[in-house]
């Protein structure tokens, strides 16, 4: 635990709030190949102020998508009667480094029965890839790959 501390305090530059939607369809995930980074990702971005992360999360993967997603995972707890909504229930968060900040990011599993896909402009490139392309794909974060495959093995 001293150890996890030490590490949030040394990076201490800035820390954005952020979200990824790992979409799956049947035997795919969805991945775009960042405009800027240059990395195959998922759907995602900052979390905008007076929103909550599941409302960043729908707003994204429809921003750089074009497609409307549902969470796969909520609270095991479900809705307390003074909670406002059920919140989705994110699989995974990473904390990790961009270069001149760093991002606490939030993962959500997500399904759509959409496949039309419409490409941003914050994406070179956009696809749904099965377990065998996931498996060899280049400029991909082992974490984002891991989550896929793990979201894949889960769901699919």
């Amino acid at each position: 635990i001293k150890e996890h501390f030490s590490t949030i305090k040394k990076s201490m530059s800035k820390i954005d709030l952020t979200v990824g939607t790992c979409i799956i369809n049947e035997d795919k995930i969805l991945f775009v190949l960042h405009t800027k980074l240059n990395l195959w990702l998922f759907p995602g971005g900052h979390i905008d102020p007076d929103e909550t992360p599941d409302q960043a999360a729908l707003r994204e993967a429809m921003e750089e998508t074009g497609l409307e997603v549902e969470f796969l995972e909520y609270s095991p707890l479900g809705k307390a009667k003074e909670e406002l909504t059920p919140s989705a229930f994110p699989f995974h968060t990473s904390f990790h480094s961009v270069g001149d900040h760093d991002h606490w990011a939030l993962f959500y599993a997500c399904k759509t029965k959409n496949t039309k896909l419409i490409k941003s402009h914050e994406s070179h490139d956009i696809a749904w890839l099965g377990k065998e392309d996931i498996k060899k794909l280049k400029n991909c974060p082992d974490n984002v790959r891991n989550m896929a495959l793990y979201i894949l093995k889960k769901y699919a």
